[in-house]
C-alpha cells in the first residue's frame, strides 16, 4: 500500500483489520470489506458487510433490494 493510499484511508477512519496472502480486510466501525490484492496493488473489492451480534452479515441484493444475510 502506498503512503498516499494509507493516508487517504486513515483520513476516512478506515483501518486494515486483517491481511493474508492476496487479501486485506478493511474496517470502519462495524463495517467490513474484503479486498483482493495482486503484486502489492488492490485489484478488486469483494464481499462487504457489517459485524452483528450474530456474526458477520454480508450485503446481498434480492429482487433489487439491499439486505444483510449471514450464515447459521
Amino acid at each position: 500500500m502506498t503512503p498516499e493510499i494509507a493516508e487517504r484511508l486513515a483520513a476516512c477512519d478506515i483501518q486494515i483489520a486483517a491481511q493474508a496472502n492476496d487479501y486485506c480486510m478493511f474496517a470502519r466501525g462495524e463495517c467490513l470489506a474484503l479486498v483482493k490484492m495482486a503484486e502489492g496493488r488492490f485489484t478488486s473489492i469483494g464481499s462487504s458487510g457489517i459485524l452483528t451480534e450474530k456474526g458477520l452479515a454480508y450485503l446481498v441484493w434480492v429482487d433489487g433490494r439491499a439486505m444483510l444475510a449471514w450464515t447459521g
